[in-house]
């Protein structure tokens, strides 16, 4: 029972990691999105997002950022507690709150020509952290999985 309980510790930490690559590679699509209804339609965030569908993980963050968009005063507001709602269950780093609550801030506080430098901009950062998120689920995945196996089993064989 032991060995089971520290081997799903060890898979939770490492399913978050496959999940986080998910989420960042449908956030760049609905940044992708973002960019083309700014560059055609030129209409407010909120709008934008009105409009906006997703997939699996990305969906649930425009779920709950359209909730808070009908309660909260200002799209910021909504933008970053939809993002704080989210970070733990996706796995997002530090850095990937702070590049999506810099993209929220500045969404739609300038003209059109501005929205979609700041959108190119995203869109590179959103691609470096798939990148490392890649990289992360890679090296460390199975080693998630590796020492909750491991410490499992040394735990066990103490009680022994």
């Amino acid at each position: 029972m032991l060995t089971f309980c520290t081997s799903l510790i060890g898979y939770q930490a490492s399913h978050k990691l496959f999940v986080r690559k998910i989420f960042l590679e449908e956030y760049l699509s609905f940044l992708n999105f973002v960019q083309t209804q700014i560059r055609y339609t030129a209409i407010a965030p909120h709008k934008i997002i009105e409009k906006s569908l997703g997939k699996n993980e990305i969906n649930i963050f425009l779920n709950i950022l359209k909730q808070n968009l009908k309660t909260d005063k200002t799209f910021f507001a909504s933008w970053s507690n939809a993002i704080f709602k989210i970070k733990e269950s996706f796995g997002l780093s530090k850095d990937d709150v702070f590049t999506m609550m810099d993209f929220g801030e500045k969404l739609g506080t300038s003209d059109v020509r501005s929205q979609l430098k700041l959108c190119d901009l995203h869109i590179k950062f959103i691609n470096d952290h798939i990148k490392e998120a890649e990289q992360s689920k890679n090296q460390m995945s199975k080693l998630y999985l590796t020492l909750g196996v491991a410490a499992g089993m040394g735990i066990s064989l103490l009680f022994l």
